[in-house]
């Protein structure tokens, strides 16, 4: 298992990518990241919660700041 981040070097994310799927009858946003060769996620229920964290998420890749992970590892067989 590899180690888990408190916080996340947002110069070092290597892209991300984000997705929308039906959990039940409730439409859910998803922003996946990788960072430092290790794939993460993390789901929202609200599109403005979503939107939100993935805005911040650019603007601290642009400034090279520091955010506090909320991302999970996906696991991987």
């Amino acid at each position: 298992m590899r180690e888990q981040f408190n916080e996340i070097k947002a110069a070092q994310i290597e892209s991300i990518c984000t997705g929308f799927h039906h959990q039940l009858e409730n439409l859910c946003y998803r922003i996946v990241i990788r960072y430092t060769g290790r794939v993460m996620y993390k789901d929202f229920k609200s599109y403005h919660e979503y939107q939100q964290h993935h805005d911040m998420l650019i603007r601290a890749m642009h400034k090279k700041t520091t955010l506090p992970n909320i991302f999970r590892p996906i696991q991987r067989d």
